[in-house]
């Protein structure tokens, strides 16, 4: 977009596939999908409960939990570490291939599941005026979060539109 090139992987493979994946992570369920950028063929899908829930069943409890000392690193492990990463391993392995193939993820979640998700404070969206810390964002590669695909891996994640509901 700006003129630059950037090479995120070398294969020996002249036609090697290039895989994205779709993931909605829910407040009780994710589900994804991976899928041949090329073709467009859906390869593998699979879907898991949120780790999560262990700290509530609902946003309101989750929002709590992460005020505690050390909340948000251990809700942004639960989606990441004890979710996404099996998932993202479990296609991977479906369709035969290494995460380092996976070179663009989109993410759609509520508002406060985004705010776990990159580990930025949800309180905000939980008292009046009801104001997520963020509505938007963009420039995040997998490796800055920990998401198994290549590092360089964009990650679109959908916008939030409301407080504790909406962007999904």
């Amino acid at each position: 977009t700006d003129g630059v090139l950037t090479i995120m992987d070398v294969s020996e493979k002249e036609d090697a596939p290039l895989y994205g994946c779709a993931i909605d992570i829910g407040t009780t369920t994710v589900t994804g999908v991976l899928m041949d950028l090329k073709t467009g063929t859906l390869t593998a899908k699979a879907s898991a409960g949120n780790g999560q829930i262990r700290y509530g069943a609902d946003v309101i409890n989750r929002i709590i939990e992460q005020t505690k000392p050390g909340g948000t690193k251990r809700l942004q492990d639960a989606i990441i570490k004890e979710t996404l990463t099996p998932m993202l391993a479990a296609m991977c392995k479906a369709a035969g291939i290494s995460t380092r193939r996976i070179l663009r993820l989109c993410i759609a979640a509520n508002t406060t599941m985004n705010h776990l998700l990159l580990g930025v404070d949800a309180n905000p969206v939980r008292m009046e005026p009801y104001i997520p810390t963020f509505f938007q964002c963009t420039g995040i590669r997998a490796g800055e979060l920990g998401i198994p695909a290549n590092p360089d891996a964009d990650i679109i994640l959908a916008p939030n539109i409301g407080s504790y509901v909406g962007g999904d």
